[in-house]
C-alpha cells in the first residue's frame, strides 16, 4: 500500500504488487531454553517488473528475529517476530536507493526424528 506524502489535498493510498525471491542465511542460537534470537543476511532477486515505481530490491539484506518456543516429546512450537531489510547492498546503484523494510511473525510446527 503507498500513501502519498500530503500535499494539502486529500489523497487516497493506492496499491501495487511486487515479488520477490529471498534466500536467507540465517544463525540460530537458544537461549534461557524457551527463546531464541535468529538473523543473518538475505540475497534477494526481485521477480516482477515494477515499471519503475520503485528501486529494484534485488540484492543483499539481512534479518532480524527474537522469538519462543516450546519442546514436546517429539514436537515443537514456535513464535518468531522479525523484522527484514531488502536491498541494503543492491546489485543496481541509485542515488537515495530504496528499500523495502518487513516487519513480520513467523509461527510454526516442528518434528524431531
Amino acid at each position: 500500500m503507498i500513501t502519498p506524502a500530503f500535499s494539502g489535498e486529500p489523497t487516497e493510498p493506492y496499491y501495487k504488487e511486487m515479488s520477490v525471491v529471498s534466500v536467507a542465511f540465517n544463525a540460530h542460537y537458544v537461549f534461557w531454553k524457551y527463546l531464541f534470537v535468529n538473523g543473518g543476511p538475505i540475497l534477494d532477486f526481485e521477480t516482477s517488473d515494477n515499471d519503475n515505481w520503485i528501486d529494484s530490491q534485488s540484492g543483499v539484506g539481512y534479518s532480524l528475529g527474537l522469538g519462543g518456543k516450546y519442546d514436546f516429546d517429539k514436537f515443537l512450537i514456535f513464535i518468531n517476530p522479525n523484522f527484514k531489510r531488502h536491498a541494503v547492498i543492491p546489485f543496481k546503484k541509485d542515488t537515495n536507493h530504496q528499500k523495502l523494510t518487513e516487519f513480520g511473525v513467523q509461527f510454526g510446527l516442528g518434528y524431531r526424528f
